[in-house]
């Protein structure tokens, strides 16, 4: 799984939990969060 947390500097706007159903190594899920924050960005 991966986390996501998006804050301005002062306060946390997004809190998100993603769960990958695919086997991955932790750069491959680094990279799927910082995709996903992107995207909620």
């Amino acid at each position: 799984g991966a986390g996501i947390i998006l804050e301005n500097g002062e306060e946390v706007l997004i809190e998100v939990s993603l769960g990958l159903v695919f086997p991955t190594t932790n750069n491959q899920a680094e990279y799927e969060a910082f995709l996903a924050g992107l995207r909620l960005a």
